[in-house]
C-alpha cells in the first residue's frame, strides 16, 4: 500500500490506518482478516512500547499506550463474534493485556526510582569530594582515605545504576504466567472494551490455567448490566443482605 511505502512496514504510523482496515473488514462480516489488520496494529504499538519507551518523550508514550488500550476493542469483538474465544490469538491478546497494563507503568516508576538514585548518589558524591579536600588541606590522611573509599563505592553504584538503565527489561507473556501457576490454580484477567459498532462498553475475562495451551475468552456481557449489577450487590451487602448472583 502507499502508506506501507512511505512509512515502512515496521513503522508505527502505520497502527492506525491497520486499525482502520480492520474496523472496515469487521463490518464486512470479513472475520479472519479483521483480526489480521487488527493484530498488525497492535504488535506495532506492542513492538514499539516494548523497544523504544526509554527515548519516547512522555507525550508520546502516554499516546500510543491510549492507543494500544483502546486497540483492544474490535480486536476482542471481532474474536467474540467469529468464536474464535481460545487460540493463539486470545494468547496475544494476553500478552497485550500485560503489556498494557503492566510494562509501561512499572519502566516508569523504575526510571523514577533510578533518577531519585542517581540525584542521591551524585549529591553525595559532591560532598565526599569536599570532604576529601577539606581533610587532605588539614593533613588528615586516615579521614581523606575513609571519604576516598566512600566515594569510590558510591562512583561504583552510580555505575551499576546507569547501566541497569540501559538493560533491556523481560516483558512477561501468557507463558510465563501460566508455568508460574500451580496445579488447581487459575489467572483471570477482567478487560472493559468498547465495541466498535454500538460504541458501548463491555467486559471479558481472561482465563489461563496451568493446563490449558491457550488463554480462554469469556464474553461477561456489557458493562452497563454487569456495573448495576456489581453497584446492587454492594449495596445489599453494606446493609447485611447480600443477593445471590445469577448463574
Amino acid at each position: 500500500t502507499l502508506c506501507e511505502q512511505a512509512y515502512g512496514i515496521e513503522s508505527v504510523q502505520l497502527a492506525l490506518p491497520y486499525n482502520k482496515l480492520g474496523y472496515v473488514k469487521l463490518h464486512l462480516a470479513q472475520y479472519p482478516k479483521a483480526v489480521t489488520f487488527y493484530e498488525k496494529s497492535l504488535d506495532l504499538l506492542y513492538n514499539t512500547l516494548r523497544s523504544e519507551y526509554r527515548s519516547m518523550s512522555q507525550s508520546k508514550l502516554n499516546y500510543l499506550h491510549h492507543s494500544f488500550i483502546k486497540g483492544y476493542g474490535g480486536y476482542i469483538y471481532t474474536l467474540l463474534l467469529s468464536n474464535d474465544t481460545a487460540s493463539a490469538h486470545t494468547a496475544k491478546l494476553f500478552n497485550y493485556n500485560l503489556l498494557g497494563k503492566g510494562l509501561v507503568l512499572e519502566s516508569q516508576a523504575s526510571q523514577n526510582t533510578a533518577i531519585n538514585q542517581l540525584t542521591r548518589l551524585n549529591e553525595r558524591k559532591r560532598e565526599l569530594q569536599t570532604l576529601i579536600q577539606e581533610a587532605k588541606e588539614n593533613n588528615q590522611a586516615a579521614s581523606a582515605g575513609q571519604w576516598e573509599d566512600e566515594l569510590a563505592k558510591a562512583e561504583r553504584s552510580l555505575t551499576a545504576i546507569l547501566a541497569a538503565q540501559g538493560e533491556e527489561k523481560k516483558v512477561l507473556e501468557y507463558t510465563d504466567v501460566k508455568n508460574y501457576l500451580s496445579a488447581r490454580a487459575a489467572a483471570v484477567d477482567i478487560i472493559r472494551y468498547a465495541n466498535p459498532k454500538t460504541k458501548k462498553q463491555g467486559y471479558v475475562a481472561l482465563l489461563l490455567k496451568k493446563e490449558s495451551e491457550y488463554p480462554v475468552l469469556i464474553d461477561l456481557g456489557t458493562a452497563a448490566n454487569l456495573d448495576s449489577l456489581w453497584y446492587s450487590t454492594y449495596t445489599s451487602h453494606s446493609h447485611g443482605k447480600l443477593k445471590k448472583l445469577p448463574d
